[in-house]
Parts: C-alpha cells; sequence; structure tokens
C-alpha cells in the first residue's frame, strides 16, 4: 500500500518513454488508488480528425494503474519495473472520442491484487465531472520479467 505524501512525474513511475508515456501528471495517490491526468493535444498519440479515439482510453488506464505499482516500487526503494496489461472487463464508453483541448482525469482503484502481482483495478476517465469511460483492468507484474519472458 502506499504511503501518500511525496509528489511523482510519470517517467519516475513508469518504464515508458517518448510518444508512448501518455500520462502528463499524477495529480494525487492513496494508499490503494491512483489519478493521472491526460491532455488531448494536436500532438497526442492516436489524435486524429475527431479527437483521440475513445478505445485509446484502456491505455490510459494501464499507464495510470501502472503508475500505482510504481509509486509503489519507488517508495521500497526498486526501480519501477515492466507490467503487462492482460486485459480488461466491460470496457464502456460514453463517447467515441476524446477531443483535442480535453482534460481526462483517470481513476485507478486496486481492487484485489494476489501473492503473484496478478491485480485488478476498476478504472474510470473523467472529463469536467463526466464519466466518459470505466472498466476494470487485470494486469501483472512479473518478478523477473527476462524469465517470464524465457530470455
Amino acid at each position: 500500500m502506499l504511503v501518500p505524501g511525496c509528489r511523482y512525474r510519470p517517467e519516475q513511475v513508469l518504464p515508458h518513454r517518448g510518444r508512448m508515456l501518455l500520462l502528463d501528471e499524477i495529480d494525487d495517490y492513496g494508499a490503494d488508488w491512483v489519478r493521472s491526468i491526460v491532455r488531448i493535444r494536436a500532438d497526442s498519440l492516436l489524435l486524429g480528425d475527431a479527437g483521440v479515439p475513445a478505445w485509446a482510453g484502456i491505455e490510459y488506464m494501464a499507464q495510470t494503474a501502472a503508475a500505482w505499482s510504481g509509486i509503489e516500487q519507488l517508495q521500497r526503494g526498486v526501480t519501477p519495473g515492466i507490467g503487462f496489461l492482460l486485459g480488461s472487463r466491460r470496457y464502456r464508453s460514453a463517447c467515441e472520442h476524446f477531443a483535442a483541448g480535453w482534460e481526462l482525469r483517470i481513476t485507478a482503484q486496486l481492487l484485489l491484487r494476489d501473492d503473484n502481482d496478478l491485480a485488478i483495478f476498476d478504472c474510470a476517465i473523467q472529463h469536467n465531472e463526466q464519466r466518459l469511460a470505466w472498466a476494470d483492468i487485470k494486469a501483472f507484474r512479473p518478478q523477473d520479467v527476462g524469465e517470464f519472458l524465457g530470455r
């Protein structure tokens, strides 16, 4: 569980780099939840004429959940490692696209984690207090990524 009080940047808690780092900020977090911010800008990955397709929200959720895990690792003195999105349950969206200029707030609430670091998070995306998308996501963070990948 996380100890609140420190501020973290996405690049501190996630292994993603360059355009694949989709979170703009870690807004807040608690013992079993985290909230991030994604700003839809002209240079946002996947931006088309109508905006970023809402299906991209699953990756915003996954990176937000991974940020919780990364904060936990940093607080234990460990470099944040790679995790794997295993899937989602009931991803729903109230819109087809996230429009340019929108500021999205993504929340990931830890529901369950086992001894092997398989976790389930209840996630939601909001803009201006309107809930735009929601899902449960399942993720796994192996102790040894190389061994897990058979290297």
